[in-house]
């Protein structure tokens, strides 16, 4: 799916979701929701799959 779909799928703007997919913003309970959903992935792993968190150095 493209950013704009997945975005329209959501409601939010493209550039809202851009932001979500690359860490750079939060996004609400029930837009991970939404997003577990569609791609039938728990929303644990696809928080963790951001470009932020994989920045990230182990403690």
């Amino acid at each position: 799916m493209t950013q704009k779909q997945v975005a329209e799928y959501l409601g939010v703007t493209v550039f809202a979701y851009k932001r979500i997919e690359y860490g750079d913003r939060e996004g609400r309970i029930s837009t991970w929701d939404r997003l577990e959903d569609l791609f039938g992935i728990h929303q644990r792993i696809l928080r963790e799959d951001t470009p932020t968190n994989q920045r990230r150095s182990p403690a």
